[in-house]
């Protein structure tokens, strides 16, 4: 009974060290992980990567009223070709002379677009009216002032501007030649392009001198005489 008596003591002091040892863990344990919060994150807050930023999405072009298109850009055009796509898209097509000289578009194939009305990226409703404002490419080219006797530059010029020309200058005996070689008469002066001419500009041939011109008709290879077709 002794001998029982005798070990109590040592269980129990042994019981108060474990139970102040944990006392004094746990609270460590505490402390610990209050001053040192976690900062690695659980599974389920990682992610794959960066999220994008949201974007919004572009806006789409406003579409036109039935019944309505987009008129293309048809400068520098030959004028049938842009007759052509026109009526293809259901518009009424009319030409004009883009000088103011009001001259008369017999041969459209003789003339190019360089602007036209309602412009061009307009809505149009379709069977409307569209006006192709129109030149020839013979327009300007040559000189334009002239003096009795001088023999004026024609080459670039429309066949029968070519002529008023040289009528201008006192010059009346006048000729001109197919350049391809082929004899084509020339019955529409109008359809013509001068590339080139026997007499140089600026020298005072005779009056009475026999002057050459050599020409092409519009669409067709001016050669080297740097002439627009």
């Amino acid at each position: 009974m002794l001998g029982i008596v005798r070990r109590r003591p040592l269980v129990t002091l042994i019981a108060l060290v474990v139970l102040v040892g944990v006392a004094y863990g746990g609270g460590s344990l505490i402390a610990y992980l209050q001053k040192h919060p976690r900062t690695t994150p659980l599974a389920s807050e990682m992610s794959t990567g960066p999220s994008a930023p949201a974007q919004s999405p572009s806006p789409s072009p406003s579409p036109l009223p039935s019944g309505y298109l987009l008129l293309p850009d048809l400068s520098k055009r030959r004028a049938p070709d842009a007759q052509s796509m026109l009526s293809l898209l259901g518009f009424k097509v009319n030409l004009q002379d883009s000088s103011g000289a009001g001259r008369l578009i017999v041969d459209p194939a003789n003339w190019i677009v360089d602007g036209q009305d309602p412009p061009a990226d307009s809505a149009v409703a379709i069977k409307s009216p569209v006006t192709l404002k129109v030149h020839k490419p013979t327009d300007g080219k040559g000189d334009q002032k002239f003096s009795l006797g001088v023999m004026p530059n024609v080459v670039c010029k429309n066949l029968q501007d070519a002529y008023d020309a040289l009528h201008k200058a006192t010059y009346f005996n006048i000729g001109s030649k197919d350049a391809s070689g082929a004899n084509r008469l020339q019955l529409l002066t109008a359809d013509w392009i001068v590339v080139g001419q026997s007499e140089t500009a600026g020298k005072k041939p005779g009056l009475l001198t026999h002057i050459t011109l050599t020409v092409v008709k519009y669409n067709e290879s001016t050669g080297d005489s740097g002439c627009e077709s």
